[in-house]
């Protein structure tokens, strides 16, 4: 069966998420992905690209079950985004940034993932998972985000972190 751009996208996080957490850097972890608030609560998409550059930013809606993957907004950059910090408003993206698919509301009770790729899909950021609730839990200037590290059986632990915007990139980066 054919990857649709969202089953990419979320291939790229998944596949991010683990290199993450087993090894640090690989070809697909490209950095980190955060979500804060801006000063009216819309949220903002915080991107830690680490090294290479990404092309894109958006946000996932997976549903409630967490399964769903259907976009709730996609804008890709005019420019690619090299290593460093990106602020990507939802509500007013920054100019540079094109719109690929029109953001639709966030609603309570789902879960949305924000993520970071290349055009390509050949390289991505780790998701950043939340929920309405959660983005209401945040103030500006403070980014939610997954840490992953190796469980004793193999798999990922993710753990949730609360950090400043202004100390995101070294944490995500190193």
């Amino acid at each position: 069966m054919p990857l649709t751009c969202s089953r990419r996208v979320r291939a790229l996080v998944v596949a991010g998420v683990l290199a993450l957490s087993l090894s640090g850097c690989s070809p697909s972890d490209l950095g980190v992905t955060g979500i804060t608030v801006d000063e009216n609560g819309s949220a903002v998409i915080v991107l830690a690209v680490c090294r290479d550059h990404i092309d894109a930013g958006g946000i996932l809606d997976t549903g409630t079950d967490g399964k769903a993957y259907r976009s709730a907004g996609a804008w890709e950059s005019a420019q690619p985004i090299g290593p460093g910090l990106t602020l990507l408003p939802v509500a007013a993206p920054p100019s540079g940034w094109v719109q690929k698919r029109p953001p639709r509301p966030l609603l309570p009770q789902v879960k949305y993932e924000a993520w970071g790729s290349t055009a390509d899909n050949k390289g991505a950021t780790s998701g950043a998972a939340f929920t309405v609730e959660d983005l209401e839990g945040l103030s500006p200037g403070t980014v939610r985000y997954q840490q992953y590290r190796e469980g004793k059986d193999g798999g990922a632990i993710e753990t949730d972190q609360l950090i400043a915007v202004a100390d995101f990139e070294k944490a995500a980066c190193g």
